[in-house]
């Protein structure tokens, strides 16, 4: 009889776990705002996904997902990222790190159309060198720019379709617009919340696990200075071109790996440094991520 005491109060022990788990759980319908660590997203009204991705300086970084289903279910994926502490550990050099994520599956069709807020330069650069700097950002992803010698076998294009007025669907909370834009605009702006140290976010919007991606968005935070990439930089500006390599990874689709054990990658959590365009160079797993989903 102990024996079956003693499995009886274990079943009832396992079902009032799970059913405080289930409890404490919060449920979700399409519509409503999900929020996480200070960074929000709506649920999708219809069957999709939406994926913020945040950058910070300091390695914290995070990509919130959230799914509607065709039947109207709503699950919710926070892939927080903790800052590498201290390790003896020493990351393969990127040409000889094959390690790479995605956000969930989905993909571009064939081009990715983009425009840049050009009016939102900060005064630290020029227009003109923003535009530079952000053009061969994106190219760095779709061309497969890498020093590893790996040819170029992405089969995503990307236009530039040039300035816009129109803001992006990425706000200073940051939250993700309940709904995407007409186009996929770039642009600086302050970015005060999500926990602070936020260096860029990106919106990316797609039909749902293995879908296609039908809108991406990104957001950089004036809130810090940026270097073009000549010329002299201070020990406090970040390089434009690296870190928006990064975020425009993330507008195709790409996900994070660690900055432990992959942080010479592009997609590493952890930009790396100041004066910097470090990122701006592929490795061997940011590469086989894009082929993966390219």
């Amino acid at each position: 009889m102990g024996a079956l005491v003693l499995t009886a109060v274990g079943l009832t022990a396992a079902v009032t776990a799970t059913l405080l788990a289930q409890a404490a759980a919060p449920a979700y319908a399409p519509g409503d705002v999900v929020t996480v660590n200070g960074i929000s997203v709506t649920a999708p009204t219809t069957a999709g996904a939406v994926a913020l991705s945040v950058d910070r300086a300091d390695g914290n970084s995070q990509i919130l997902l959230v799914m509607t289903d065709s039947a109207g279910r709503v699950t919710v994926s926070d892939g927080s990222d903790a800052a590498a502490g201290a390790t003896t550990q020493v990351p393969p050099r990127k040409c000889n790190d094959p390690a790479f994520s995605v956000i969930n599956g989905s993909s571009w069709p064939s081009t990715y159309n983009w425009n840049f807020r050009k009016a939102t330069t900060p005064n630290e650069m020029t227009r003109k060198a923003a535009t530079r700097e952000l053009k061969k950002a994106v190219n760095n992803i779709t061309n497969a720019s890498n020093g590893c010698g790996l040819a170029d076998r992405v089969g995503l294009t990307n236009n530039y379709q040039g300035s816009t007025t129109q803001a992006s669907d990425v706000n200073s909370v940051p939250a993700c617009a309940s709904a995407a834009g007409n186009q996929n605009v770039t642009e600086f702006g302050p970015i005060n919340g999500g926990g602070g140290n936020i260096l860029a976010a990106t919106c990316t919007y797609s039909t749902g696990s293995n879908g296609t991606i039908v809108a991406a968005d990104v957001r950089i935070n004036t809130n810090f200075e940026w270097w073009e990439g000549t010329g002299s930089c201070s020990g406090s500006t970040f390089g434009l071109q690296g870190v928006q390599t990064h975020e425009y990874g993330h507008a195709v689709g790409m996900g994070h790996v660690s900055e432990a054990t992959s942080g010479n990658l592009t997609m590493s959590t952890n930009i790396n440094g100041t004066c910097s365009n470090f990122e701006a160079s592929l490795g061997k797993g940011d590469v086989l991520g894009l082929n993966s989903l390219y």
